[in-house]
């Protein structure tokens, strides 16, 4: 069996293809011949592209290629590398792949593969071809004509079109024809010099309403509206210029009563007699437009949902959803957003109207008649009429593509997913609505509750509070100051756990809890703290908190000295920072008491400082000092120095400068702030 190794390389194609040709020259008539080069080029593309290359070893393997034409039979072996059986797919306008085989099995009498003896080493794959020209010939010669067109065909008058009365068909043409008729794949032969058209069954609804008239017709007059672009093609191959080939070419064609817009994908193959010129175009056609179209609209739909899912506001929707829209001539040909309160950005639109001509509520699509074509309103608010009291969008329909189910549901896809922007804007502008609202109010509260603080005689004191940047604004931090009877003082500040609306509500049962502890005990801190525990445990009060009371005493000695003592008592708080006079600061650090609201009965302890003139003290919540990621003790060094040499700073400008260590971005969490501060010596003596 005469054969042909080659590399496998895509130039093996056209190779293998005109080998074959040779081979078969005296054994075929030229419309057989055709179709052994087309399937033998299929089958060698796919072991280019699939087979040649074994599993995993990446070493390059040849095609070979053998032909064998005993008993008038051709047969073609095409043997490559991959030992995995071909696919056939059945072909249609959703095939993206399988094509090839599909047309061997399509146009070969037989076709079939063997695996190599040596497992995994490779495969064959074959066709066999049962030329009808010699059963032509005999039926010519008895008068018998050519194989009748497929039922259903009107007799068609030969006599009166170019190709003449059958009779006086040529083998060639009549060869070509009978092949035509006989395959189930999509076949037309164009044949002489105006190309008239002889088709099989399987190519009419690619021309639709074009058949019957088609049969016989010279192809300029079948095909006025695309002859631009196939005209030179098939001229080209009529003149001897060898095959041409289109993959999902885009034409619009006539074939329903406008010109539609459709997608095919074909080879023109040249026909000839011997040796002789190109008689005929044998053209194999497959149509794409299902495949091209659907994937052209799932592009845009994909391009849409990214391009909507990073809108912040309604002007965003127009800003960036519609110059993508309009990017998509072929479906939309003009589009517009028509939404209630804001410009329309597409007045510059003649072809859109301004609203619906009749009233859309309820109804998920209207179509209204334009001098300019069919419009397709959309509401983009489920319930509502277009353009009044809602939103719509606003499509003219393409004249070259059917107003069908799947046009019209492309269109409700890309009118849901702008409902969908639109609605998820609104939802957001609600809850940030509603969160202003409750911020404002809650911080109102929350505001209400942190009073101003006694200001006693020799004593500054300077609050500050400031709610989280992240959150609800509101939370369970706070301060508070006030005089018990016999006029001491008492300051503090605390955190309960969270930094909402239950926070602050927490907060406020134990900020007002500690004063009357306070007021009724009139006892030490540690005392104070350990009444106010008991208290929240036997009120019910379910929280966890942190807290640091400290007690202003002064003797009748320490005022002619000008000094203080602060007696103060930690519940699992940060440390208090001592100012001293000569501008250091120290933190009070000593091993803090248990949480309040978690044991009322292990005991707390007091522990004391003295505060000469000048000097002061510095509460804070946690939210000053701590950071994600970072340990605390950072957090408190930090502050410490920022503390350093404020001796000449009063308690007011203590805390702006404080509050500087979050000034920098958003707080994690709320901040209280109490500064306390001895007055100077040299104030003392001016007082």
């Amino acid at each position: 069996m005469p054969h042909v190794v080659l590399p496998a390389r895509l130039s093996a194609v056209p190779d293998a293809r005109h080998w074959v040709a040779a081979e078969c020259r005296d054994r075929l008539s030229p419309a057989e011949r055709g179709v052994v080069e087309l399937l033998t080029s299929e089958l060698v593309a796919n072991a280019v592209l699939h087979g040649a290359r074994a599993a995993g070893d990446g070493r390059e393997r040849a095609v070979e290629v053998r032909v064998d034409t005993a008993g008038g039979v051709v047969r073609v072996v095409v043997q490559d590398g991959n030992p995995d059986p071909p696919v056939l797919r059945h072909v249609g306008a959703e095939a993206t792949g399988g094509r090839g085989v599909a047309l061997v099995d399509a146009l070969a009498t037989r076709w079939g593969y063997e695996p190599l003896p040596s497992p995994g080493v490779g495969k064959t794959v074959w066709f066999e071809l049962a030329p009808p020209s010699a059963r032509a010939a005999t039926s010519a010669q008895e008068g018998t004509p050519v194989p009748a067109l497929p039922a259903g065909f009107p007799v068609v008058p030969w006599e009166e079109t170019a190709l003449g009365a059958v009779g006086a068909w040529t083998d060639g043409l009549r060869s070509a024809v009978d092949l035509a008729l006989q395959t189930r794949f999509p076949v037309c032969l164009f044949w002489g010099p105006d190309l008239s058209l002889v088709y099989n069954e399987a190519f009419v609804p690619l021309i639709a309403d074009k058949h019957p008239a088609a049969l016989g017709t010279p192809a300029r007059e079948v095909f006025p509206e695309i002859w631009d672009r196939i005209g030179p093609l098939l001229q080209d191959v009529l003149d001897g210029a060898g095959p041409a080939y289109a993959q999902d070419e885009r034409l619009l064609m006539d074939r329903h009563g406008y010109p539609e817009e459709c997608f095919f994908t074909f080879c023109y193959s040249p026909v000839r007699t011997g040796q002789g010129p190109v008689e005929g175009v044998l053209d194999i056609a497959m149509e794409t437009t299902t495949t091209v179209v659907d994937r052209r609209r799932l592009d845009l739909l994909s391009r849409l949902g990214d391009v909507l899912a990073a809108v912040e506001d309604v002007g965003d929707v127009v800003s960036r959803a519609l110059p993508l829209l309009r990017t998509q001539q072929e479906d939309l040909p003009a589009v517009g957003l028509r939404l209630d309160g804001l410009a329309a950005p597409d007045d510059g639109e003649p072809r859109l109207p301004g609203r619906p001509a009749a009233p859309t509520t309820g109804r998920d699509l209207v179509l209204e008649r334009t001098p300019h074509g069919t419009v397709a309103w959309l509401p983009l608010t489920a319930g509502t009429a277009a353009r009044s009291g809602g939103a719509a969008l606003a499509v003219l329909l393409s004249e070259h593509v059917p107003p069908d189910e799947r046009y019209l549901d492309y269109l409700r896809l890309i009118a849901g997913g702008v409902a969908q922007a639109l609605a998820r804007l609104e939802v957001r502008a609600a809850e940030r609505r509603a969160s202003a609202f409750e911020r404002g109010m809650a911080e109102s509260l929350q505001r209400n509750l942190l009073e101003p603080p006694p200001q006693p005689d020799h004593l500054e004191i300077g609050v500050r509070y400031l709610p989280a940047a992240d959150h609800a604004r509101i939370g369970g931090d706070w301060y508070d100051s006030f005089l018990v009877p016999g006029g001491a003082l008492t300051v503090l500040v605390g955190d309960v756990a969270g930094h909402d609306r239950e926070a602050a509500a927490a907060m406020a049962q134990v900020r007002n809890l500690l004063r009357g502890v306070s007021f009724t005990l009139q006892e030490p801190p540690a005392a104070v703290m350990s009444g106010l525990d008991r208290a929240m445990r036997g009120l019910g009060v379910d929280i966890v908190a942190t807290a640091v009371v400290v007690q202003i005493e002064q003797d009748e000695a320490a005022a002619a000295a000008g000094t203080h003592t602060a007696r103060w008592t930690s519940a699992g708080h940060p440390p208090p920072v001592l100012l001293g006079a000569d501008g250091s600061a120290r933190l009070l650090e000593t091993s803090p008491d248990l949480l309040l609201g978690v044991e009322p009965t292990l005991p707390r302890a007091d522990h004391l400082v003295d505060l000469p003139p000048g000097a002061g003290l510095v509460l804070y919540t946690d939210g000053l000092v701590e950071r994600r990621g970072e340990p605390l003790q950072e957090g408190l060094e930090r502050l410490r120095r920022l503390l350093e040499g404020a001796e000449d700073l009063t308690a007011e400008q203590v805390c702006d400068r404080v509050l500087g260590l979050v000034a920098d971005g958003p707080q994690d969490d709320d901040v209280a702030l109490l500064v306390l501060r001895a007055d100077r010596q040299d104030r003392r003596d001016a007082g």
